[in-house]
């Protein structure tokens, strides 16, 4: 997800402010307008939740190589634990006389665009190669690093056209098993 253009404080302020906006303006859909709630609340707030979630949890693996389950798992928790704290909020705020459905999308919309937009002005990316002091990762890990790179394949099927040949083909697949079931033969 992150390009060589991109960083994570880009992409995650991005997907903050379609998150908070998506919620935001789903206040202003009308009670009869399914289509226009599936446009902010379900497109535009699915972009942004979805930039917003993946790209802490890509970030904070390059940051603790080392702990790359333990950190993942982390940030679902975080995830799921904010969940748990917002639902007696948006409940108890419904139920306000005067306040409503509308209007608790709009209160929330704004609070979500203002933590997750704040909260992204903390990411960096990690330096290329990092490694936490005394970690070196087992031959078992780089094996698997090379075979899950997906960025592209050897610099070599780039050049002089070969891309097409049966060689770069497989070179750019993640797995030898997925060649035969996509019939690109052994």
């Amino acid at each position: 997800m992150q390009s060589a253009g991109f960083g994570p404080r880009a992409i995650a302020t991005t997907g903050g402010i379609l998150y908070g906006l998506g919620v935001f303006l789903a206040g202003f859909v009308p009670h009869d307008s399914l289509y226009l709630l599936y446009l902010t609340y379900g497109i535009i707030v699915g972009i942004g939740i979805g930039l917003g979630y993946i790209v802490p949890i890509a970030m904070l693996i390059k940051w603790f190589p080392d702990r790359r389950g333990l950190i993942t798992g982390l940030a679902v928790a975080g995830l799921g634990f904010g969940s748990l704290i917002v639902a007696p909020i948006v409940t108890a705020t419904m139920a306000k006389d005067g306040i409503g459905l509308s209007s608790t999308f709009m209160i929330l919309g704004i609070a979500y665009l203002i933590v997750v937009v704040g909260a992204a002005q903390f990411f960096r990316k990690a330096p290329d190669g990092y490694a936490p002091p005394g970690w070196v990762p087992s031959t078992q890990q780089n094996a698997i690093a090379a075979r899950r790179n997906f960025t592209g394949g050897p610099s070599h099927c780039y050049g002089g056209g070969q891309i097409g040949s049966r060689q770069c083909r497989r070179s750019l697949l993640p797995h030898r098993s997925l060649h035969h079931r996509r019939g690109y033969g052994g």
